[in-house]
């Protein structure tokens, strides 16, 4: 998922530096985990690549709660989560809304927040999520081609999203926003293949959540390991 972050972000080099989203370390039920809030802004994918890099292999899960922002942005936020193995949470549904136990002045996971929720290795089952494909209000095509509907379906794939759930996506304007019905956030949910695979090869059932805890965790340093490797040697 490097090359993918590294073509995201060759295309979004000219857009500016605003530092919307805020990105940090929270508590939860689990354990220490990340969490991003606010609008998704140029710059966003370089602030969570480095806050990656500082908070090392013990975050396992991303909290997301934004209402959207750039896409392009977003979905290099997304290669960056699925590089570093982490798992997604976005605000759980209560009805037909959403609910954050910690209050988020951002209780939502719309619109290029959803290119994040996607990346994770493990989707939360029950989340709210509002969809639509990139553009601008008024309909028209996106204003860069890392958002375009090519980019975009490319994406989806590569971070193994179903494809009930891309197509809604993909067929929702982008002057308004759609609803995931519950079913098919739950196709998403869980672990995406190519991870259920080697937990499935590695940790043979009956199923102990220690040996998954204990292969995700090695996953996770050897990541790590290749990241800082790379920065090393990346003229700063």
């Amino acid at each position: 998922m490097r090359a993918l972050f590294l073509a995201l972000s060759a295309a979004a080099a000219l857009a500016g530096e605003a530092q919307a989203a805020e990105i940090f370390l929270a508590e939860s039920g689990n354990g220490t985990i990340a969490s991003l809030e606010g609008r998704i802004e140029p710059g966003d994918a370089a602030k969570f690549e480095r806050f990656m890099l500082d908070a090392g292999p013990r975050i396992a899960t991303l909290r997301l709660r934004s209402p959207g922002g750039r896409a392009g942005e977003a979905m290099k936020i997304g290669a960056l989560v699925r590089q570093y193995l982490l798992a997604t949470e976005a605000p759980p549904a209560e009805g037909v809304s959403a609910s954050c136990p910690e209050h988020a002045a951002d209780c939502v996971c719309a619109s290029a927040c959803v290119f994040v929720w996607v990346a994770g290795i493990h989707r939360n089952l029950d989340a709210r999520l509002e969809v639509h494909r990139p553009g601008r209000a008024d309909g028209t095509d996106p204003e860069s081609r890392e958002e375009s509907e090519s980019a975009l379906r490319r994406y989806l794939e590569a971070l193994e999203t179903p494809e009930p759930l891309a197509a809604l996506v993909l067929a929702t304007p982008p002057s308004r926003l759609e609803p995931v019905p519950a079913p098919l956030v739950r196709e998403a949910g869980g672990y995406v293949p190519s991870v259920e695979t080697i937990l499935a090869r590695r940790c043979p059932e009956p199923r102990r959540p220690a040996c998954e805890r204990r292969i995700l965790a090695e996953l996770r340093r050897a990541a790590h390991e290749a990241a800082h490797e790379t920065d090393r040697r990346t003229p700063q």
